[in-house]
């Protein structure tokens, strides 16, 4: 093993190990040698660097010690640049925008405008997508540098973040955006939707090496997606141990019921297209989707054995989950949102897919590598610190 090599991984690994833990809040360096177990002498040659980057930054204590000199804290540089995750919806798009401390600056909901031409469900289209959220992104930076953007959306991803494997709501399958991607003059790449809300509710959590599932359910309305495409996706995101899993094909969390016995290549549930359609308003067939969902979830907990699973997005209500439970399943419990509940029914699952994205890139900026570990994502202040 080159020692050249293996001093550059360990630069870039205290590095990481200080900037995740200033995520959590400030810190004095001594503060910061005690928690992450190094040397005070590591710690501050170690940030050196991170302040020349201008990652971090130096800042007064409140107050000061006995000797009434204010300390001097470390803390992660907001104007370092902007984290962007965007939520790809066929029909509309939403745009959160972040500090590197994983912050929100700005969010907001947006339609698509007249230069989207292509048919529905078309590669061709797709890339018009793609430029118009790359437009309005940019007006929403600010004119800060852009470190990084996630772009979520339902579908399968592969592992190297630019090729779609399915995505049935934007009709594309295996296609490679590579190309695409690495025009622009940051780095940008795909992620699963719901992957990227598990990543939300993994930030800052406050368990240690958590697992839970997030189930996230979206409706769509029949004339935003093509017309082989079902009104209603379900896509789960699976944390295991503290890690997002994504299985061996990248697949984990593709959602089927165990009740599904059609043909189609994009069926998920019993229910009829004709009956998706109409969950929008019919309360009886809400409560037999929501039946449904939660018969494969039990299942799912008894293989999994997460600490709890999060249902969002559109039809998920807590009235309706509460009342399937307690006259479906009364023997597994009828209460949701207590501490040691199975269910945790996210009130406003707006914003968690797009903030999710964003918390992706803080994750893969600030990842703490393996020895020989090829990173896709090219981080310039990584080649400058592990110089």
């Amino acid at each position: 093993m080159s020692l050249v090599a293996n001093n550059q991984y360990q630069k870039i690994a205290n590095s990481c190990l200080i900037i995740r833990e200033l995520i959590r809040g400030r810190k004095s360096r001594i503060g910061l040698a005690h928690l992450l177990g190094l040397q005070p002498s590591t710690v501050t040659y170690s940030t050196a660097r991170l302040i020349e980057s201008g990652l971090i930054r130096e800042e007064e204590a409140s107050s000061g010690g006995k000797s009434g000199r204010k300390g001097i804290l470390l803390g992660l540089n907001p104007d370092y640049g902007r984290v962007c995750g965007i939520e790809l919806l066929v029909g509309y798009y939403r745009i959160v925008t972040c500090d590197i401390s994983g912050s929100i600056i700005s969010h907001g909901t947006y339609v698509y405008d007249d230069t989207i031409t292509a048919p529905l469900g078309t590669k061709e289209r797709f890339i018009q997508l793609l430029a118009c959220t790359r437009r309005q992104m940019e007006i929403l930076t600010q004119g800060y540098p852009i470190r990084g953007v996630c772009i979520a959306i339902a579908g399968i991803i592969s592992h190297d973040f630019h090729t779609i494997i399915d995505s049935w709501t934007h009709g594309l399958h295996g296609d490679d955006f590579a190309e695409h991607l690495l025009s622009c003059p940051y780095p940008v790449w795909f992620e699963n939707d719901a992957n990227c809300a598990a990543q939300k509710a993994l930030f800052k959590d406050k368990f240690t090496n958590d697992s839970f599932l997030y189930s996230l359910v979206h409706y769509y309305k029949k004339e935003t997606i093509p017309s082989n495409v079902p009104a209603v996706g379900i896509g789960m995101g699976v944390v295991i141990d503290g890690s997002l899993y994504r299985g061996w094909t990248n697949r984990a969390g593709e959602f089927r019921s165990v009740l599904y016995s059609g043909s189609s290549f994009n069926g998920q549930l019993a229910l009829t297209n004709e009956n998706l359609i109409a969950l929008e308003t019919d309360e009886h067939l809400q409560k037999a989707f929501m039946k449904e969902l939660l018969s494969n979830l039990f299942s799912a907990e008894a293989i999994i054995n997460p600490r709890t699973i999060f249902l969002g997005g559109d039809l998920v209500k807590k009235a309706l989950v509460e009342r399937v439970l307690q006259t479906e399943f009364p023997s597994m419990g009828t209460y949701v949102q207590e501490e040691e509940s199975l269910f945790h029914i996210v009130d406003d699952a707006t914003w968690d897919v797009s903030h999710g994205a964003c918390i992706t890139v803080l994750s893969s900026m600030f990842h703490i590598p393996h020895v020989g570990e090829q990173n896709l994502m090219a981080w310039e202040w990584k080649e400058r610190i592990g110089q």
